[in-house]
C-alpha cells in the first residue's frame, strides 16, 4: 500500500512538471508590420508650361497627388515620350506657406522610397537638364507614384 501511494505521487508529481512547460512556452507573438501599398498615376506636359510650370527656370511640369493619413513613403517613376530619363524633385507643404519643401529627387525613378508626412499631399516636378548622364528632355509622360506605410 506504501509502495502504491509513493509511485501514484511520483506519478502525479512528474505528470505535473510535464504540464508546466508547455504554458510556459506559450508566449503571445507580435505581429509584423503588413505593408499597405496604393498606386497613383498623373499626366503632365512639359512644353507648354504644363501644371507647376517654370519657364524662367528648369521646372517645366508635375502632377499632384493627396496622401493618406498612414502613408509615410512614396516611389516615383517617370515615363517621358521623349525616351530619355527624367530628372525631378518631390516636394510637399506641411506647413501651408505656399513654398514646396523638397523631400528627395529622382532620375527616371526613385531609387529608395522618400519618406513625407502623411496626409500632406505631395507635388512631383519633372525637370529639363541631365539625368543619368544624358539629357531630361521633358516632352509629356506619365508619373506613377506609390505611397506606402512601410519604406
Amino acid at each position: 500500500m506504501k509502495k502504491l501511494l509513493v509511485f501514484a505521487l511520483v506519478l502525479g508529481l512528474v505528470a505535473g512538471a510535464l504540464s508546466m512547460p508547455a504554458t510556459a512556452k506559450k508566449k503571445k507573438k507580435k505581429k509584423k508590420p503588413v505593408r499597405v501599398e496604393r498606386v497613383a498615376e498623373g499626366a503632365y506636359t512639359g512644353s507648354g508650361g504644363g501644371l507647376y510650370g517654370n519657364l524662367s527656370g528648369n521646372n517645366f511640369g508635375g502632377a499632384s497627388f493627396p496622401t493618406g493619413s498612414e502613408e509615410k513613403y512614396v516611389t516615383v517613376e517617370v515615363t517621358d515620350a521623349s525616351g530619355t530619363a527624367i530628372s525631378g524633385s518631390v516636394g510637399q507643404d506641411p506647413d501651408g506657406d505656399s513654398f514646396t519643401d523638397e523631400k528627395g529627387t529622382y532620375c527616371g525613378s526613385t531609387e529608395d522610397p522618400i519618406s513625407i508626412e502623411p496626409g500632406v499631399d505631395i507635388v512631383v516636378y519633372v525637370d529639363q537638364g541631365t539625368c543619368a548622364g544624358g539629357p531630361s528632355l521633358v516632352t509629356q509622360g506619365t508619373i506613377k507614384v506609390t505611397f506606402s506605410n512601410l519604406p
